[in-house]
């Protein structure tokens, strides 16, 4: 799989912060596309919300951030219908998107039941983000990974971005 990034950060450079502010990244699969943007200094995101993910699909797409979202038809307009359906099945009333995702995950501890969002998840979402930053970082802008072994192929600069050096007593317990 490649990754093929680039970034910068134009704003505040005083600033200390390990992603850009601003970031394009793309992700070409066999099927599909992934296609990542962020200003994050600047807090302008999709369809002028201050930040948040524009999903497109072949009919339509999903606009989000953490405090709402909505399924736009092909031309861009919202989907009322759709909308209204989709969140039936939700109940986000009064809480934020961060005390759902805590209190699923405490439920799920508590009652030993499978979470909205399992670690596998969680763990493919960062690897993705860090892939992006990695790139960057790197100064190459384009970088193959191996899924099987975990790292970037023929790439030594990049891989040793993939897990931090501990110092000072903190170590990385080897399972």
């Amino acid at each position: 799989m490649s990754v093929i990034a680039s970034g910068a950060n134009y704003n505040l450079a005083s600033y200390c912060r390990e992603t850009y502010e601003i970031m394009d990244v793309s992700y070409p699969m066999e099927d599909y596309f992934i296609h990542w943007t962020h200003t994050a200094g600047l807090a302008i995101g999709p369809y002028e919300k201050p930040y948040g993910v524009e999903f497109i699909g072949d009919k339509g797409a999903i606009i989000a951030d953490r405090g709402d979202w909505k399924i736009l038809n092909g031309n861009k307009d919202e989907s009322e219908e759709a909308s209204k359906l989709a969140k039936a099945n939700f109940n986000f009333t009064g809480k934020s998107a961060m005390e759902i995702h805590v209190l699923n995950f405490l439920r799920g501890v508590k009652e030993r039941i499978a979470t909205n969002c399992p670690v596998e998840i969680g763990r493919n979402v960062a690897l993705y983000a860090h892939m992006g930053n990695i790139a960057v970082r790197t100064g190459e802008n384009v970088l193959e990974w191996n899924t099987k072994l975990g790292n970037f192929k023929g790439n030594s600069k990049g891989n040793s971005l993939i897990q931090s050096e501990y110092h000072g007593g903190w170590e990385l317990p080897s399972v």
